[in-house]
């Protein structure tokens, strides 16, 4: 019985327990479930008036809704607790230029979004010949620099603003090639105008310099979208460009790797500078032009700029031999008689062909000649064989010793 007791204890422990945990995890759930909330919605214009008829959207990161205004200005929508919920109003007569923005939370039951009278603005874009100008971007921007509405003329050279908050703004015209106008507008009425569209071009100066050598680059030839010019002694290209335009500058030179750059040139002339560099090159010199074989010659690799070219490898007769040290300096064997090439390089740049001959260091051959007396031309000994120069000298004096007897 004891036993049976103890058992029923611990269930029932065991059964508080898991009811303790369900209880305390159960609203945790609810949460990430995601809990909504009901909030009113008051549309009214700055004098608080209701809005009636007004369609409210309320647009949050996962979801959204609409409803519409009753008589009295307001609406109902569901929304989730916690997060941040956008509310934009779209009326024939009242608007905003930006959503109403409120994060919603538990204790979130209301919210009053105020609008304004509504207006646009209609232009019609010509050049000063009357033609209409397509393409225009027109940008309206309140006192804040926000943009508020944007967008482009049409084949008519017309465009039409959506519905705006009737105020004071900055309307800017722009496109490539004319030059920007710019009006101010204050009304709480709708606009329609005509706009002059004029053509203008700006000087693009191009400076191309080599920096690495520290100079200008004369001669080189220069491209800005189909118009070409070559560089002065001062390395210096102009060229007329239209004005509010992005120019792509491409510089080429003969020796020198090509160089691209992009400008944006406003209505203003306008400098810019490209650099050139030395397509890469390498030059080989060799201390001696010849070589006792079995000795070594020390050569000499220099870059494009006449640095010297370190970490290079030499080649003698297309085979590696040594590379050059910090000061492009390398030591280069000489192994057989006879032309040797020797060539450096690195990567794809090879150096200049530089050949070095290999002589024996023995001579070049037996000397052959005449040995002159006051009495006259004795032959040479210098060809018998095993009759070298001692057994020549004693002949040599043997004869003087007899001549000196005869006298005698």
């Amino acid at each position: 019985m004891a036993v049976r007791a103890s058992r029923r204890a611990i269930a029932a422990t065991v059964t508080l327990l898991v009811a303790a945990l369900v209880a305390g995890s159960a609203p945790a759930v609810a949460q990430s479930g995601g809990d909504t909330t009901t909030v009113t919605v008051t549309v009214e214009t700055e004098d608080g008036a209701p809005v009636s008829g007004a369609a409210v959207a309320a647009t949050w990161d996962s979801g959204q809704t609409s409803a519409d205004t009753a008589g009295n200005g307001k609406v109902f929508v569901d929304v989730p607790v916690g997060t941040t919920v956008s509310f934009d109003v779209d009326h024939p007569d009242y608007t905003r230029n930006f959503p109403f923005r409120r994060t919603v939370g538990e204790n979130t039951d209301s919210v009053t979004v105020e609008v304004t009278d509504a207006v646009q603005f209609t232009y019609r874009v010509n050049d000063q010949q009357g033609d209409a100008v397509e393409d225009v971007r027109v940008a309206v921007v309140d006192g804040a620099e926000r943009e508020v509405a944007a967008g482009q003329t049409n084949g008519d050279g017309q465009f039409t603003t959506e519905q705006i908050e009737a105020g004071s703004y900055v309307v800017r015209f722009t496109k490539t090639g004319y030059l920007t106008v710019e009006r101010t507008e204050e009304t709480g009425v709708d606009v329609t105008r005509r706009i002059e569209a004029e053509r203008a071009d700006a000087v693009l100066a191009v400076d191309v310099r080599d920096p690495r050598a520290g100079e200008a680059i004369s001669g080189a030839t220069v491209r800005v979208d189909d118009k070409t010019a070559r560089t002065d002694d001062s390395g210096r290209a102009t060229v007329s460009v239209p004005v509010n335009s992005e120019a792509r500058v491409e510089v080429t030179r003969e020796g020198y790797a090509d160089a691209t750059s992009e400008a944006s040139v406003g209505e203003s002339d306008r400098t810019v500078e490209v650099a050139l560099f030395r397509l890469p090159s390498l030059s080989l010199e060799s201390a001696n032009e010849r070589v006792v074989v079995g000795e070594s010659t020390r050569v000499t690799v220099t870059d494009a700029y006449d640095d010297p070219a370190a970490n290079v490898t030499v080649l003698v007769d297309g085979e590696a031999v040594a590379t050059t040290d910090g000061d492009g300096e390398a030591l280069v064997p000489v192994s057989e008689t006879g032309e040797t090439e020797v060539r450096a390089r690195r990567g794809r740049t090879t150096s200049n062909r530089v050949t070095v001959e290999g002589v024996s260091g023995a001579g070049t051959g037996t000397t052959t000649g005449t040995v002159s007396t006051d009495d006259g031309e004795f032959p040479s000994f210098g060809a018998a064989p095993g009759f070298g120069v001692v057994a020549a000298l004693v002949a040599l004096l043997s004869l003087a010793y007899l001549a000196r007897d005869s006298r005698r």
